[in-house]
């Protein structure tokens, strides 16, 4: 998977280079539950870049949420690509997710 760990303040920042689909599940899960270990359980997962996802990576993605919280930390979703944006919408998920902007917003408010 084309992505680039960061931490930034207390969150750390994940940013996704390519379309996310249940074959980058694992890996997916490994990069975050490692930054949740590491730290404060703040994670910001940058979509900006990412053109598609399917409903294993949404699954995963509620997952990981329920995860951070658990940790007293939160997952955010950080600028989706419009694509990403529409999935969420026809899936009626946007709702179950805290969705930033920008990366600098998702980790002042962090």
């Amino acid at each position: 998977m084309k992505a680039n760990l960061y931490q930034v303040g207390s969150t750390h920042v994940l940013a996704v280079a390519e379309a996310m689909t249940h074959a980058e599940c694992a890996e997916l899960k490994d990069l975050v539950t490692r930054a949740m270990a590491s730290g404060s359980g703040k994670i910001a997962l940058d979509l900006s870049e990412v053109p598609f996802m399917d409903s294993a990576v949404l699954e995963l993605l509620l997952q990981l949420s329920k995860d951070c919280a658990a940790r007293g930390g939160r997952l955010k979703l950080v600028s989706p690509s419009p694509n990403c944006q529409e999935i969420l919408r026809l899936t009626d998920l946007r709702s179950r997710f805290d969705v930033q902007s920008s990366v600098e917003e998702a980790t002042r408010k962090a």
